[in-house]
């Protein structure tokens, strides 16, 4: 059984979506769409994004920084179950980290 992963970002607004959540996968959404919206990227730079923090907690551990559905653990432990700093990954093969526009 896998499990699906939903990205919080509102596509009413005129110019792109809103990420309405700003974990770490809405995150890579959003920026993820803006890409495809605005590839020379001026709009995701001047939108980037900080130090992610569980909003509950305010942890950068949390697995609920990581995806807004998990659970608030409230700990900054490292490798924690659901965390990015743990075994939660994020698909990011999208990004042109080359430099190479060739």
């Amino acid at each position: 059984m896998s499990t699906t992963y939903e990205a919080r970002l509102d596509y009413r607004l005129p110019g792109g979506p809103f990420d309405l959540c700003g974990c770490h996968f809405c995150a890579n959404e959003w920026l993820r769409a803006m890409d495809a919206i605005d590839p020379d990227g001026w709009r995701s730079r001047i939108n980037s994004y900080a130090m992610i923090l569980c909003r509950q907690c305010g942890c950068k551990r949390c697995p609920k920084a990581s995806y807004h559905g998990h659970d608030c653990t409230a700990s900054n432990e490292s490798g924690q179950h659901g965390s990015v700093y743990g075994d939660f990954e994020i698909d990011e093969s999208w990004r042109d980290d080359d430099g190479d526009d060739e």
